[in-house]
């Protein structure tokens, strides 16, 4: 569906929403909204409208960004309720951000912790998912420390917008987990938990950080800090990924980051990622 709607076929996108499966409830509000951007691409703004109405009467909610920024959206912007509508979303959204943050996910290595490697998910993913990808690093002694965002655009999908959110949702993460505080600490993530995971080693807050290990970051030179600390650490990007040449110009202002490139790569972890985790640590310790 994703795939279909990047591609500018809308009525096909359409079409799999139709034949979607079950078991898709968690994600009911993402797919609403696909829905209602599909249908304003296609130029049918009460349909769309329709759409999100009936959305919100099941319990779904958006955060007001993503109903107000949305290009495909702009014509609900003169159709009536749809005003009314985002601050009953924006409600919801607030309402979600006051409830309990949920809690870090931590793996433990067998052996004494050399380390702790604190990873921010990508927009979207599941925090569980995210320690389980990156748990390659215990076994050579690191702690991993998967942190999930509270910054939601709707119930199932979190991301890193805000950065200073971002660092007090490490900060408060860091403090549920337990972590060992002796040992060294690297920031880690994926795309724009990358992005996040780069900024707060550049910024050195909430805690400073010995270095960064990051994949995909979505992030561009003009948000790095005019002032910020030395980094080091390992980027990896795709070739093949859209987010390539501006990883490129980021990683070439910072001299203590190496960038490594692979071939026919989009967005995604590579093939062989956990050894890669595990180098690039080393590496970033052998830097000290």
């Amino acid at each position: 569906m994703g795939e279909a709607y990047e591609r500018g076929r809308y009525a096909e996108g359409l079409q799999l929403l139709d034949d979607a499966g079950p078991g898709l409830d968690p994600w009911a509000s993402d797919l609403t909204h696909l829905r209602a951007c599909l249908l304003g691409a296609l130029g049918e703004p009460d349909a769309a409208m329709a759409v999100l109405r009936e959305g919100l009467a099941r319990g779904d909610w958006w955060h007001e960004r993503i109903l107000l920024d949305d290009e495909d959206l702009i014509g609900l912007r003169d159709v009536p309720g749809f005003a009314a509508l985002v601050e009953e979303s924006a409600r919801r959204c607030r309402a979600d951000a006051s409830s309990p943050p949920p809690p870090p996910v931590v793996v433990a290595p067998a052996s004494a912790a050399r380390g702790t490697l604190v990873v921010l998910h990508g927009a979207g993913q599941d925090v569980s998912r995210t320690a389980s990808a990156w748990s390659a690093a215990t076994s050579t002694g690191w702690t991993v420390v998967a942190v999930a965002s509270t910054q939601r655009n709707t119930p199932a999908y979190a991301s890193w917008p805000d950065q200073r959110v971002a660092e007090r949702d490490v900060a408060r993460a860091l403090g549920e987990a337990r972590a060992p505080r002796t040992v060294p600490l690297v920031s880690a993530g994926f795309s724009a938990g990358g992005r996040a995971a780069i900024l707060w080693a550049l910024r050195g807050s909430p805690v400073p950080v010995l270095g960064v290990v990051s994949v995909a970051p979505a992030i561009r030179p003009e948000l790095v800090p005019a002032v910020h600390e030395d980094v080091r650490g390992r980027v990896l990007v795709g070739v093949d990924d859209d987010l390539a040449d501006a990883v490129r110009a980021t990683v070439a202002g910072l001299p203590g980051v190496r960038l490594d490139l692979v071939a026919g790569l989009g967005h995604r972890l590579p093939d062989g990622f956990p050894g890669w985790l595990v180098q690039s640590l080393e590496d970033v310790l052998s830097d000290c």
